[in-house]
């Protein structure tokens, strides 16, 4: 084969692999505005996000921003509720674990070594759980050294 063919060949072979296999399609879903609720709803089907479903549809949350308003919003009704403001009354900087066991209950641990466990029943305990579906689902302040654990700072 001639030279000039077998470069011709090469330069077809190159574009073609370039412009079909090695080439990106673009998006495979078009951008939408419900695309937010139709993740959730996917999710929603799954047995671990049962409860980040129940959080969003009771709390009505249909954007990611709402998501994060209401992430806030109950961080800080942790932080101002009568349980856990007592126990950070000498020390309003310390970090907080919430730590949820094995039976759904929530305890908060304390940097400065106070425990406090909140009463499955409660409005606190209800709050912590929301709170830690949705810490979770977002993956913020997830705990490397506590799996499972939900850090609260103030």
């Amino acid at each position: 084969m001639d030279p000039i063919t077998a470069t011709g060949l090469i330069s077809l072979g190159k574009n073609l692999l370039e412009n079909t296999l090695l080439k990106p399609k673009g998006l495979e879903f078009p951008p939408d505005g419900q695309a937010f609720s139709k993740m959730l709803e996917q999710a929603g089907g799954a047995d671990e996000t049962k409860g980040i479903a129940a959080v969003l549809s009771q709390y009505g949350v249909h954007s990611l921003e709402d998501l994060r308003k209401l992430h806030s919003d109950l961080k800080r009704q942790l932080l101002d509720s009568p349980a856990l403001s007592s126990a950070r009354a000498g020390d309003a900087g310390a970090t907080i674990h919430l730590i949820k066991s094995a039976d759904g209950s929530f305890q908060a641990s304390l940097s400065n070594g106070k425990t406090v466990s909140l009463s499955p029943a409660s409005q606190v305990a209800e709050t912590a759980e929301a709170f830690h579906h949705l810490s979770i689902f977002l993956g913020e302040g997830i705990s490397k050294d506590r799996p499972g654990t939900v850090i609260l700072t103030s």
